[in-house]
């Protein structure tokens, strides 16, 4: 017995010393392991859960459009399972004022800012490796003056839909891209709403439109009850079928719907 207690005893200093060697030498825990991004935002669960999580957004929204640079992060699950962590910000560099989304894990990102293709409104997608494409928020058919401020959201809404689409790939949900859509383009507007001298700016005085009304429109949006926010998130996603097919090259798919 005696033999057999010492045996413990000694087996127990030499597992103990061999554990210590093993944190200590990080063969366990390396100083250098990434550290997990806590995410911000995580659109998880049914459509409602995700359009719950949007409608809480508000203060998001207004801390990075007051905050030229910040990110938030945001997460989600690709069609194939794979954890997918997005940065969103407002940058406001010189003339520049835009919204970026940045792919954590490759690296890859997106600038998308308003511009103007004649006298239309329109978005304009700015990849990293210097492809750039503007779009229409509306087609010629439509006059300056028929225009209103929630008209103008819907069809920026779905623009934003599409050109993130394209930019994401077919495996991620057409609910979720609109998601970020939404987000993404609510901040667009917030951001450079004030922003003296911009096109976009002159363009909401010219309807008519102040600084207040705009933030006014927007918190409202907010303000709604999840099912009506689930319903504008819905109104875009509807519309990004034809660019998620798997059958369909989605960058051709979008130049022929635009075009």
């Amino acid at each position: 017995m005696f033999f057999s207690n010492a045996f413990k005893k000694i087996m127990c200093v030499v597992v103990a010393f061999a554990l210590g060697n093993l944190l200590i030498s990080g063969c366990i825990f390396s100083p250098d392991e990434k550290k997990e991004t806590k995410s911000d935002i995580i659109l998880f669960g049914s459509e409602a859960d995700i359009a719950s999580v949007a409608k809480a957004q508000w203060p998001m929204i207004e801390y990075l459009a007051n905050n030229p640079g910040k990110e938030k992060t945001i997460e989600f699950t690709s069609d194939s399972g794979e954890k997918v962590l997005l940065a969103m910000s407002f940058q406001n560099k010189n003339d520049e004022k835009f919204v970026k989304v940045r792919d954590i894990e490759s690296g890859r990102s997106v600038r998308i800012s308003f511009a103007r293709e004649g006298i239309s409104p329109a978005l304009n997608f700015l990849y990293d490796d210097g492809q750039s494409f503007t779009y229409k928020i509306f087609d010629g058919a439509n006059k300056t003056a028929e225009i209103s401020l929630g008209s103008l959201f819907a069809a920026g809404l779905g623009t934003a839909g599409i050109g993130l689409a394209v930019w994401l790939g077919a495996s991620v949900g057409k609910f979720v891209i609109a998601t970020i859509a939404f987000l993404a383009f609510d901040l667009m507007m917030l951001g450079v709403v004030a922003a003296a001298g911009s096109f976009i700016a002159s363009f909401f005085e010219n309807m008519g439109w102040d600084s207040e009304m705009v933030i006014n429109f927007l918190k409202a949006v907010f303000g709604n009850v999840v099912e009506d926010v689930k319903y504008i998130i819905q109104t875009t996603a509807d519309i990004l079928d034809p660019f998620l097919s798997k059958e369909l090259d989605i960058f051709s798919s979008f130049l022929f719907y635009i075009f």
